[in-house]
């Protein structure tokens, strides 16, 4: 008799259960309630001011021709 075992099962059992603790997590973090989790993230208000270029030197006017 020709005993053939397939390697995949472990490996598939495996990425099953990983997926099954993802999903745990992310419905865990999204229904944990106010305050909690991902919630307390999106709450946080962020004010960046960027710095202040200085003014740009000015250009000096060309003389004025005076007439003769």
């Amino acid at each position: 008799m020709n005993d053939e075992r397939n390697n995949a099962s472990p490996w598939l059992a495996l990425l099953v259960g990983a997926l099954i603790v993802a999903i745990g997590l992310i419905a865990y973090f999204r229904y944990a309630g106010p305050g909690r989790g991902l919630d307390a993230l999106r709450a946080i208000d962020f004010h960046i001011m960027p710095p202040r270029l200085p003014d740009a030197p000015k250009i000096p006017s060309a003389p004025i021709p005076q007439p003769q």
